[in-house]
């Protein structure tokens, strides 16, 4: 077959149904890749929307919860150090500190004495007056409150003097009537002290006599 002949057979036979015309390639081509692009824009899209619709993790929640109880606790802990504690009842009494001159010692002697006032401070006064013990020794003397108003019962020092540092007074200071109280005294020196009720210093009066 001759050249011509070959040509013109080659040049009569159609396009394969995947070969593009050669002018028609380059078009294709960019149609075929926008389309590409516009299809990965949308699987982006949908994708995104996807994630955002999907639930928070629970350790999420979780990390969360846990730097909120962190948060309270640390707030009650500063409240509790400010108010000092939680106890309902407020803050405890102050106890009586022991006087150092009779504390640990043993009591050698009791005495109880009544304070009377015959009514509405008529004729108040202790009953007995006095009280006997030895130098050197711790005394009680325990004060009963039979009348109708506060009485209490202070000793004289060393110095035989009231109002001064040395002097020894019933706990608590005032007791009510129906009420007690009492006073624990060492005197290391014989001789007489006199003793009074506070609030009635002229009428009711009495002497602790130590040997």
């Amino acid at each position: 077959m001759s050249k011509k002949k070959k040509r013109n057979k080659a040049g009569n036979q159609p396009a394969g149904p995947t070969q593009p015309l050669a002018s028609e390639g380059g078009s294709l081509d960019e149609e075929t890749q926008a389309a590409r692009r516009a299809q990965q824009k949308a699987e982006w899209a949908a994708q995104k929307k996807k994630d955002d619709r999907r639930p928070i993790p629970a350790s999420t929640f979780a990390w969360i919860g846990g730097l909120a109880g962190i948060a309270v606790l640390t707030v009650a802990g500063v409240f509790l150090l400010v108010s000092g504690g939680s106890d309902s009842d407020g803050p405890a009494a102050p106890t009586a500190t022991p006087d150092p001159r009779v504390a640990g010692l043993p009591i050698a002697k009791t005495v109880d004495v009544e304070a009377d006032d015959d009514g509405q401070e008529v004729n108040p006064l202790f009953s007995p007056t006095s009280v006997t013990g030895n130098a050197g020794e711790v005394i009680e003397i325990r004060m009963i409150n039979v009348g109708s108003v506060a009485h209490n019962l202070r000793v004289s020092g060393i110095d035989k003097e009231y109002d001064t540092r040395d002097d020894f007074l019933t706990d608590p200071g005032s007791i009510k009537g129906g009420e007690e109280g009492s006073v624990l005294v060492k005197i290391d020196e014989p001789g007489t002290y006199p003793f009074r009720c506070d609030f009635h210093p002229v009428q009711q009066i009495g002497n602790l006599v130590l040997n």
